[in-house]
């Protein structure tokens, strides 16, 4: 199985122009454009894939690689960044900072193999970014990713080179973004997609809040081979209370959404993308997130596969609420479970 970023970097956008301009040279919404056109033709190549062929370049001709149209305008929209749903505007490349924190500056808090995750992940290269689109109050990794100054500024350049490095490990099964969240680092993960050699061919793991907007979620098609969101909360209060982002529902169905037809549209093909969802039990929290969660997937996303996770401690801000300052009841975490087998889904 190869990764989708096998096909995306063999996508050419035709230039009709007399002269070809540099990327560098094109405004956001000419990126915008010539990435869309991209994206038609990548769908289409996954689309007509015959499973019994190589693939195939689709030769030489006049345009722009989609990867660099990918980097170009994820670089550009730092200058009034959306990557995310909180569409904060600003100007990150000028210094500005929204609701991550972040400037254009790439900042990590640490990066190594991680044993533990999903056999679906398996033994993993784990980048973990500063910066969050969400303010959970039960945050277990609050210090790296509310603490900025804990993070080290890389440039895309020296990451790569980590990766590269860290890959060589035969153990390594794949390559894992995660944080914080990656959703602030888009234009860190494009450039990426070019700088690594196309022979390091291990799957990208977007694990993430799925706060993503519809551009970024376009700047990701193409390049990651897993997502693994967290579906954190089954309403809208619960979202705003306990992580300050508003408008939830509508943003994980958003996300949820996309990641879906992507999985469904190279099903048959030779770049399978696939989604785990993580839900987090939480105490107090059966009833109003985690019983409406279950059941929100099982109706619509019946395909992906669910980790029901009962390690929450209280982290962060939970030790000042009484109602978060302890573990979830075992009799919760057992009901959860008896309530996902009864609806169907596929549990890890």
């Amino acid at each position: 199985m190869r990764p989708v970023r096998s096909r995306a970097r063999q996508i050419v956008v035709p230039c009709q122009d007399v002269a070809l301009r540099s990327l560098a040279e094109l405004s956001v919404a000419e990126l915008a454009a010539y990435h869309e056109q991209g994206l038609a033709l990548y769908r289409a190549a996954l689309a007509a894939e015959d499973l019994n062929k190589p693939l195939s370049c689709p030769g030489d001709h006049r345009g722009y690689a989609w990867l660099a149209i990918k980097r170009a305008w994820a670089q550009a929209l730092l200058s009034e960044c959306n990557y995310c749903v909180h569409n904060c505007r600003i100007n990150r490349s000028a210094g500005e900072t929204g609701y991550c924190g972040l400037t254009d500056q790439a900042l990590i808090s640490g990066e190594y193999l991680h044993y533990g995750e999903e056999a679906r992940v398996g033994t993993t290269h784990a980048i973990f970014f500063s910066g969050c689109t969400l303010h959970c109050l039960f945050c277990h990794n609050w210090r790296e990713t509310f603490d900025l100054s804990a993070g080290a500024g890389v440039d895309a350049a020296h990451l790569a080179e980590q990766i590269r490095l860290r890959c060589a490990d035969p153990a390594v099964q794949s390559i894992s973004f995660i944080g914080g969240t990656p959703e602030p680092h888009l234009h860190t993960l494009t450039a990426l997609a070019e700088l690594l050699p196309e022979q390091l061919t291990l799957p990208w793991v977007f694990n993430s809040n799925a706060t993503l907007s519809a551009t970024g979620l376009a700047l990701m098609e193409g390049l990651i081979d897993l997502y693994l969101p967290d579906f954190k909360f089954g309403n809208d209060r619960c979202a705003w209370q306990l992580a300050k982002i508003a408008h939830y529902s509508e943003t994980l169905e958003a996300n949820l959404k996309a990641y879906q037809a992507q999985s469904r549209q190279t099903a048959s093909s030779l770049q399978t993308v696939q989604v785990l969802i993580r839900h987090l039990l939480m105490p107090g929290h059966l009833d109003c997130c985690t019983l409406p969660v279950l059941e929100k997937i099982a109706a619509e996303y019946p395909e992906m596969t669910v980790n029901l996770m009962g390690q929450y401690r209280p982290f962060y801000k939970a030790r000042e609420r009484p109602e978060l300052n302890r573990r979830p009841a075992k009799a919760d975490l057992e009901m959860a479970r008896t309530q996902a087998h009864e609806l169907g889904l596929s549990l890890v």
